[in-house]
C-alpha cells in the first residue's frame, strides 16, 4: 500500500482530483482579496465597482465551496477501486503464502487497518492541496498587501509548522497500538467464541466476559490514547492560530493607521491571517496523520507482495505419518499429551476419545494449523526419510460445516476436491 499505487490505479483522475482541490483552495482566498476592494468601494460609493467586486466574490465563493464537495467523491471512488485492488492482492497472498493466517487478523487487516489508512491518510490527501494551496494563497495575498505583514506571517508559520512535530512518534505508535488491539480483541473472541458450547456445557459464561471484557478495556485504552493524540495536535496548531491572528491584525490596523494600506485591508488581512493560520494547521494536521499510518503501510505492503507458486518447493504426499512425544500446553496450565502414532498410506484408524479429550486438536496439530509446545510432526516417504509434505494433498473435514460464499454446486464441487485429495 503507498501514495504511489493510490496514484497508479486512474492517474488521469488523481491529477484532475489535485488540480480542482489546489482550485478550490485558491478561489476562496481570490475571494477575499477581492473583498479588500470591494470595502474599499464602498467607503468611496463606488457603486458600479462594488456591483462588480460583488459578483466575482459571490462567483469565487460558489467554486471554493461547491467543487471540494467533487473532488471528495471523486477520491472516493480512487479510494474503493485502489482498496478493491489490494483486497484482491491480501487473499491472494495468504492463499499462495503457506501460512497459517488467523481469521480475525485477516478480518482486521482487510477492515480496521484499511479504515485506519483510508481516515489518516487518503482522506487527509484531499484536504492537504485544498488548504495547502489557500495557506500559499494566503501568504501571496499578504505579500501584496504589504511586505511587514508577509514577514510576520512566515515567522509565525515556521513556529506553527515545528510546534506539532512533538508528538509525531506518539501519534504514529497510538495508530499502530490502535491496530494491533484490535487484531489482538478479534483474535480473543474468535478463540473463545469457537468454543461457546463447551463454555456452556460447563456454565463458564463469567470466564468468557471477563477474558472478553479485559480485551475490550485494551482496545478502548489504545483509541484513548490515539484520540488523546489527536487533540494535542489540535491544541497545539490552536496555538499558533492564535498568535498569527492577534500579532496579523494588530500590525494590519497600525498601517492602515498609517496609510500604508487601503482601508479594505484591516478585513481582508484578518480573513488573510486566519486562512493562513487555518491553512497551516489543516496542513501541518493533514501531514503528521499521514505520517502516522506509514508504519502500517509498509506492514499492509508485506501482505500484498505476489508470490510465485513456481518458486516454491515442490512438497511431496507423504507415505507415513508419525507423532513424537507430541503435547500441547494451553493458556491455563493444562496440558494434551498424545502417544506416538505412525500412520501408512491407505491405513484406516479410528480415533476415539471423549467430548474435549483433544482429537480435533490432533488433527490440526498434524496439519500445523496449530503449533505443538513439546515434539513434532514427522512426514516419511516409503524409505522412511523425512520430507516436506504438500499439505493440499492432505485434507480435512471438520464436524461444524463450512459453507462458502458461493453457490450450492460450487460448495458441492470444491467439497469433491477436498474428499478426492484426503
Amino acid at each position: 500500500m503507498s501514495f504511489k499505487g493510490f496514484i497508479n490505479i486512474n492517474k488521469l483522475r488523481f491529477f484532475f482530483i489535485t488540480f480542482l482541490s489546489i482550485l478550490s483552495g485558491t478561489s476562496g482566498i481570490l475571494a477575499g482579496y477581492i473583498q479588500m476592494y470591494w470595502l474599499t468601494y464602498i467607503k468611496n460609493k463606488a457603486w458600479f465597482e462594488v456591483g462588480i467586486t460583488t459578483a466575482l466574490m459571490a462567483l469565487c465563493w460558489f467554486f471554493a465551496q461547491s467543487v471540494i464537495y467533487f473532488v471528495q467523491y471523486l477520491n472516493n471512488i480512487q479510494e474503493e477501486e485502489y482498496f478493491k485492488k489490494l483486497r484482491d492482492q491480501i487473499a491472494e497472498h495468504y492463499f499462495k503464502d503457506g501460512k497459517y493466517h488467523k481469521v480475525s487478523e485477516f478480518q482486521n487487516r482487510l477492515t480496521n487497518d484499511f479504515n485506519i489508512v483510508k481516515n489518516n491518510f487518503f482522506e487527509w490527501y484531499v484536504i492537504v492541496p485544498f488548504y495547502g494551496s489557500m495557506l500559499v494563497a494566503s501568504l501571496i495575498a499578504l505579500l501584496t498587501v504589504h511586505w511587514v505583514v508577509f514577514i510576520l506571517s512566515l515567522i509565525i508559520d515556521t513556529i506553527s509548522y515545528f510546534l506539532p512535530k512533538i508528538i509525531d512518534k506518539k501519534l504514529e505508535h497510538a495508530t499502530i497500538e490502535v491496530s494491533d488491539e484490535n487484531k489482538e480483541y478479534l483474535n480473543t473472541l474468535s478463540k473463545w467464541f469457537s468454543g461457546l458450547s463447551e463454555l456452556k456445557r460447563y456454565f463458564a459464561g463469567d470466564k468468557l466476559l471477563q477474558v472478553q471484557s479485559r480485551a475490550s478495556q485494551k482496545l478502548e485504552k489504545a483509541n484513548i490514547n490515539q484520540i488523546t493524540q489527536q487533540q494535542i495536535l489540535g491544541i497545539l496548531n490552536g496555538i499558533g492560530a492564535l498568535l498569527s491572528t492577534i500579532v496579523l491584525l494588530g500590525v494590519t490596523g497600525i498601517l492602515v493607521e498609517r496609510n500604508l494600506v487601503i482601508f479594505g485591508a484591516i478585513l481582508s488581512v484578518q480573513n488573510f491571517a486566519t486562512n493562513v493560520a487555518f491553512g497551516m494547521q489543516e496542513t501541518i494536521e493533514g501531514l503528521t496523520m499521514m505520517r502516522s499510518t506509514q508504519a502500517l503501510m509498509i506492514d499492509i505492503t508485506q501482505d500484498t507482495k505476489k508470490i510465485s507458486t513456481e518458486d516454491k518447493a515442490k512438497g511431496e504426499v507423504p507415505f507415513i505419518i508419525q507423532t513424537q512425544d507430541l503435547a500441547l500446553t494451553f493458556p491455563n496450565g493444562e496440558t494434551l499429551q498424545y502417544p506416538n502414532l505412525k500412520i501408512k498410506q491407505g491405513e484406516k484408524i479410528l480415533l476415539t476419545g471423549d467430548s474435549g479429550s483433544g482429537k480435533t486438536t490432533l488433527f490440526k496439530l498434524i496439519l500445523g494449523i496449530i503449533k505443538p509446545s513439546h515434539g513434532e510432526v514427522k512426514f516419511e516417504d516409503k524409505n522412511g526419510n523425512k520430507i516436506n509434505p504438500d499439505m493440499s494433498k492432505i485434507g480435512y473435514i471438520p464436524q461444524d460445516p463450512n459453507l462458502f460464499p458461493g453457490t450450492i454446486q460450487q460448495n458441492i464441487t470444491i467439497r469433491v476436491v477436498l474428499v478426492k485429495s484426503f
